[in-house]
């Protein structure tokens, strides 16, 4: 008879099988929650891992302030700074000459 080869998660013991993940849940929930990643198997075949939340990753301003190149606001802004302003250039215009020297 051949030997199955083991997978990684098997080999460090981290396993349950389906029916006793059913009956002790919880304390696998617990275990997951502390830290510990629990490989789940069907008929000795790993099929889902169980294990903590991954953090969730910032972004957007939420990651510039968090790495400290933007500062958050004191306060809202008041009004609209830019009424009253005109310009004579499009916005476009603005990108062109801004993009010249890419091309």
């Amino acid at each position: 008879m051949a030997k199955k080869k083991s997978t990684p998660a098997e080999s460090t013991g981290k396993t349950v099988k389906i029916a006793e993940l059913k009956a002790k849940l919880s304390a696998y929930l617990r275990r997951a929650q502390k830290g510990e990643r629990i490989t789940v198997l069907d008929r000795d075949e790993p099929i889902a891992t169980l294990g903590p939340v991954d953090a969730p990753q910032l972004t957007g301003i939420a990651r510039l302030i968090a790495e400290g190149v933007v500062t958050p606001a004191r306060e809202p802004l008041k009004g609209n700074p830019f009424r009253g302003v005109k310009v004579d250039i499009s916005a476009q215009e603005l990108l062109d000459v801004e993009r010249e020297d890419r091309f």
